[in-house]
């Protein structure tokens, strides 16, 4: 990465009861950028990502520090908190497909996002059950059967945009 005398960056490591999970901050005011990076080690069993909704519903609003104190538990240790997707502003749904916990909350074959007018499939972050990361497009790929006939699911918790009609749920 090219540095400038003009950026800044600041690297904090967490304490020592956080092995396996590290804290980055950069700012560059060519942007203005203000970047905050947490790196996980996936590999050790004992530290995980969960996901969590706002007020645990498909539409809402609520702080990353609001959110912490309600899932806070004796049981686990909360090192860090992130907003992790776009989102409606003025309703809190996110526009794009997701799965929390193996649950579709919300399913799509394009973005949701009203200032997407390509109707492609968005980038998205992933976990597989083995905790395998990824970044790609996804795209729901679903199918509903009635009485032997198959009908395409188009979206889940959605509404559909495009040219096809076909089933939502």
């Amino acid at each position: 990465m090219h540095r400038s005398s003009r950026f800044v960056t600041r690297r904090v490591r967490c304490a020592s009861h956080a092995f396996g999970v590290g804290y980055a901050h950069s700012v560059d005011p060519r942007g203005p950028w203000n970047v905050h990076v947490i790196r996980i080690d996936l590999r050790r069993a004992d530290i995980e990502l969960r996901p969590v909704r706002a007020r645990q519903q498909l539409q809402g609003r609520e702080r990353p520090t609001e959110m912490v104190r309600r899932s806070f538990s004796a049981k686990a240790q909360i090192l860090a908190a992130i907003n992790a997707d776009f989102f409606d502003i003025g309703t809190g749904e996110n526009e794009n497909n997701q799965i929390l916990d193996g649950e579709w909350w919300k399913g799509l074959k394009v973005t949701d996002s009203p200032f997407d007018t390509n109707e492609s499939a968005p980038v998205q972050f992933a976990i597989d059950g083995a905790r395998q990361p990824y970044i790609d497009r996804f795209i729901l790929d679903g199918k509903v059967w009635n009485r032997g006939v198959m009908i395409a699911l188009m979206t889940v918790n959605a509404r559909f945009r495009g040219r096809y009609e076909r089933t939502t749920l």
